[in-house]
């Protein structure tokens, strides 16, 4: 019996694979493929990161863009943890550095890598990216037609979520279980363990820290004069707010390095 259905196959095979012209002293650290654009390439050369994208067509680069990050902070723990995700477009694509954190990738004005706002994100363990098409809008309407789905699963850390959404009280009561037994070779892992944790832009617990403590305005306080009692009393709370945090979170670091300092002397 003859089958009525027409086979789903491609209509033509490209037999011989297309060499791209890479750089002869690059070093590969990510690839992908859109439907669009063509191939998505994370290089290093020497020491710059590029990024790198190839026509499907032609296999030739038509686009070459300077990352603005230092390429040992990029690579992080392991270069092996460096992906690039597509969309399956030319319209998002994710990446991921080498310690497994989202690194942002956003075009400045002449198609250039932005340099990159961090979004205080833990490493993520796996990620999903998918383009959804939004369905029962109107053929007038004006909003976007589509819209991209990310799924991530991020990391289990036990100091730095703390530290990313400034929860002083959880800080302190990690810290002082720590300092109660630091002689036990489970804190001096557990020491060891947060030493070794990061966030987005390769930070640690101490940059974490650091970031976290920033203001969150650089309204000059002497411009206040001008407004009346209740704008005043306004800037003055969130001004305490401020210092209360830095000095929480400085109180914070100095704990973390006496549990360190205790271990290591104990050791």
């Amino acid at each position: 019996v003859k089958p009525t259905a027409v086979p789903k196959v491609p209509d033509c095979f490209q037999r011989m694979p297309k060499k791209l012209p890479v750089m002869d002293n690059a070093k590969i650290l990510a690839v992908t493929v859109d439907s669009r654009a063509g191939v998505h390439v994370i290089a290093k050369v020497g020491s710059r990161l590029l990024y790198l994208v190839y026509d499907l067509g032609t296999g030739k680069a038509e686009q070459e863009s300077l990352f603005p990050t230092d390429a040992t902070a990029f690579l992080g723990h392991a270069e092996n943890a460096i992906t690039l995700y597509s969309g399956g477009q030319d319209v998002v694509n994710l990446l991921r550095d080498g310690n497994g954190a989202i690194y942002p990738l956003a075009k400045d004005c002449i198609e250039g890598i932005r340099d990159p706002v961090w979004l205080d994100l833990p490493p993520a363990r796996c990620i999903g990216l998918g383009i959804q098409s939004l369905i029962d809008l109107p053929s007038s309407s004006e909003l976007k037609k589509k819209a991209a789905v990310v799924v991530l699963a991020f990391e289990t850390q036990l100091l730095m979520p703390h530290v990313l959404r400034c929860d002083y009280e959880s800080v302190k009561q990690f810290l002082y279980s720590l300092e109660r037994d630091t002689g036990s070779i489970n804190t001096q892992n557990t020491i060891q363990q947060v030493l070794s944790e990061r966030c987005d832009g390769n930070r640690n617990v101490f940059h974490a820290c650091v970031a976290m403590c920033c203001p969150t305005t650089n309204q000059d306080n002497s411009t206040s004069n001008n407004s009346n009692n209740e704008a005043g009393t306004s800037n003055s709370a969130q001004w305490d707010s401020i210092t209360s945090r830095i000095s929480a979170v400085s109180n914070a670091v100095d704990a973390l390095a006496n549990a360190i300092s205790a271990a290591s002397g104990s050791g």
